[in-house]
């Protein structure tokens, strides 16, 4: 087969990881029906992660992560079950610049804003 060769403008750094840091949340209750722990964020090759523990007061949540203030593009923004049987948020392959405090927006599952929760770097 005849291939041809195509440049792309972008290159990833193989096994690329930096840490950016923990954010405390300011109102841990701020959503109500849920509590947040302290969020983690990395910078990988493929964007940023930002990864928090979530606690929710009754089984059936009908909330989802929406976006974060200063980091957009996310690939998935739903809750995981750990191997702990925590709740995390996860947040993947984010592009932007992470500052002193992230504020992350919830909706529910029809779209609609329910309220945002701010984070401020430890």
């Amino acid at each position: 087969a005849n291939g041809q060769k195509i440049e792309l403008p972008f290159s990833l750094k193989t096994g690329y990881m930096k840490e950016i840091g923990t954010f405390v949340p300011v109102d841990p209750t701020a959503i109500p029906g849920m509590t947040v722990g302290t969020a983690t964020v990395t910078e990988t090759e493929l964007g940023i992660y930002i990864n928090f523990p979530v606690t929710f007061s009754n089984e059936k949540h009908d909330i989802v992560v929406a976006d974060c203030d200063t980091v957009t593009d996310f690939l998935s923004t739903g809750f995981t079950k750990g191997h702990d049987g925590v709740w995390y948020a996860e947040m993947n392959m984010g592009q932007g610049e992470v500052g002193d405090t992230l504020t992350v927006l919830f909706e529910d599952v029809m779209c609609n804003p329910i309220g945002e929760m701010v984070f401020e770097k430890e």
